[in-house]
This record gives C-alpha cells, sequence and structure tokens, in this order.
C-alpha cells in the first residue's frame, strides 16, 4: 500500500479543518433550521513545506504520490493514518495542537488533495509543498 515516509520537519505548515455534512433550508417564512447528515467532518487540508532538502528525500513525494495514484489510494501504514512517522511531521508543534489535529481528522485517512509541487533551488536541492486531505469514503 502507499506510504508517505516524512524524513524530517516541514519548514512550514498549516491546517484547514474538514466540513461537517450539514445542510440548511430556509422556509418560505425566513426560519432557517440545519440539519447534521452523519458523525465526523471529512476533507481537513494538511499542507506542508519543505524548503532547500536533498533530491533523493524529494523524490520520495513523487514515488509516493505515483503510488497513490494521484490521490486514489490512501496513503496506508501499519498505524492506519497513512504517513510513517507524524512525529516529524508535527515537529515544533504543541502535543495539545498535534492532538487536535489527529482528532479533527478522527475516521478519515489521507492522501493527496493535488499533486507534490518540487523547485529546485539549488544543484541537488529542492523546495517542496504538499497538499493532503483527509476524506471518508465508502469502501
Amino acid at each position: 500500500m502507499p506510504v508517505l515516509t516524512i524524513q524530517r520537519a516541514p519548514t512550514s505548515r498549516s491546517f484547514r479543518p474538514g466540513k461537517w455534512p450539514i445542510t440548511t433550508a430556509t422556509s418560505q417564512s425566513g426560519v432557517r433550521s440545519k440539519r447534521l447528515w452523519g458523525s465526523l467532518a471529512s476533507g481537513g487540508v494538511l499542507s506542508l513545506t519543505y524548503a532547500n532538502i536533498p533530491d533523493d528525500a524529494a523524490e520520495d513525494f513523487i514515488d509516493s504520490w505515483q503510488q497513490t495514484k494521484g490521490g486514489l489510494d490512501y496513503l496506508e501504514t501499519t498505524t492506519g493514518n497513512g504517513i510513517q512517522d507524524t512525529d516529524l511531521m508535527f515537529a515544533g508543534m504543541t502535543a495539545d495542537m498535534k492532538t487536535e489535529i489527529l482528532n479533527a481528522t478522527t475516521g478519515t485517512q489521507w492522501t493527496y488533495a493535488a499533486a507534490p509541487q518540487i523547485e529546485s533551488v539549488a544543484p541537488g536541492r529542492s523546495n517542496v509543498s504538499v497538499s493532503l486531505t483527509a476524506e471518508l469514503r465508502m469502501s
């Protein structure tokens, strides 16, 4: 199964929680009602940037993208979240913030939201930007 091996802490990262399956209806009299259609949020996005990393590390992102068939398949590991080492991915973040992000993506699986972007910055060195999405899918 496809795996994303994180070899180092990202230079920067951003997280946007997923959306809850809610619909809103407005009656003719103007009364609004909302309905929750599920028990989990989905579609959270985690964006990671790695600046000035060796090209062999950048190649791991391309390989992982290819293994997921362009984001069709989930990233999978024995821990089930698809990312080999979440400690490195969240390095520099407080334990509470890491817990909040992992809790916000409970029940989901990670895959690529888009192809990794790789920029060559010097011989043998690259900047890599990766965007992962936490999805709920029917099996």
